[in-house]
């Protein structure tokens, strides 16, 4: 059986394409191949060795060779024609864009990648992303380490973040250590400035292993129809503390899986309580249950399978 996953973008340092790379690893029993809309990279190219690989606008013969398609967030001047009668069609749906639901109805499925998401449009059934995980790293720190990770879009730094840490900073002053992966070079020298210290790292697509060698995922930033690094985060055993809206909400039993907070003093009280590296322990049973129960691979397997059951699905 053959699956051809269909994306906008080969960047391996956003979700969408990662979540494309863990789906064909949930399916090792199947093909795949694998089509980017845009340019295809190395990058792209080295994450999907051993798949087929191909670029530019979807041939006939792409969609007649497969079994079962998935569209990530295909929009409506790139998505085909025609699709096959013989082919199973889902449209995964990662953002808002309500324009998007025109697409979807044209295909067999159309899957969310969240209950905030599917509420917003109006239209998609959930089934949460796979996500990778990482074992936790002992580097022998005494403090417990922040780290804020996700790609280099001014979008996703906003103007202000420093704000939060300088809060942090005036509250727990050499209490935790902080890490930023992704951050655009404007910003680190503010960033630097309000925590006293800091390390800076670039994105990449195995910068995923950072999150095994932190204690808390700290992010404040505009709202995300899921944000696939809070499930990592807990995959990983690192204690996510984020914004409550959005898909975050969803994705956190407040003070047992992670945190919410709505503004910069509830931060400090937050981690008042996790100052020493013991602090973590009672948090990483739940914690990980949470991110595996969403994000494993044999859940997304089993739910998806679920979701498009028939004669087309593998048992």
């Amino acid at each position: 059986m053959k699956l051809l996953q269909v994306n906008n973008l080969a960047s391996m340092v956003g979700g969408t394409s990662n979540c494309a790379l863990s789906i064909t690893k949930c399916f090792p029993d199947m093909q795949h191949h694998i089509h980017f809309i845009g340019f295809s990279n190395d990058e792209a190219e080295k994450a999907f060795a051993g798949h087929e690989v191909t670029c530019g606008q979807i041939k006939q013969a792409h969609l007649d060779a497969a079994d079962i398609v998935i569209f990530h967030n295909t929009g409506e001047q790139n998505f085909p024609q025609h699709l096959p009668s013989n082919l199973l069609s889902v449209f995964y749906q990662h953002s808002a864009a309500r324009s998007l639901v025109s697409c979807a109805k044209r295909c067999d499925f159309h899957l969310s990648v969240s209950k905030f998401l599917s509420n917003k449009v109006g239209a998609g059934q959930v089934v949460y992303q796979p996500v990778e995980s990482v074992d936790r790293i002992e580097d022998g720190r005494q403090k417990p380490r922040i780290i804020r990770y996700c790609t280099p879009n001014t979008a996703k730094w906003p103007e202000g973040v420093e704000k939060l840490y300088e809060a942090i900073a005036s509250e727990h002053r050499d209490a935790f250590r902080f890490l930023f992966v992704g951050c655009p070079e404007s910003l680190k020298k503010r960033l630097f400035a309000a925590c006293g210290d800091a390390n800076f790292l670039p994105a990449s697509p195995g910068a995923i292993q950072f999150l095994g060698a932190s204690d808390i995922l700290l992010y404040e930033g505009p709202e995300e129809t899921y944000g696939r690094t809070i499930c990592e985060a807990q995959r990983s055993g690192c204690l996510p503390i984020v914004s409550n809206h959005g898909g975050f909400s969803e994705q956190i039993e407040n003070g047992k899986t992670g945190f919410l907070f709505s503004s910069h003093s509830e931060v400090g009280g937050i981690l008042d309580d996790l100052k020493e590296m013991d602090s973590f322990e009672k948090f990483m049973v739940p914690l990980r249950q949470s991110g595996d129960t969403r994000g494993s691979r044999s859940s997304f397997r089993r739910n998806f399978l679920r979701t498009i059951k028939g004669e087309h699905a593998p048992h």
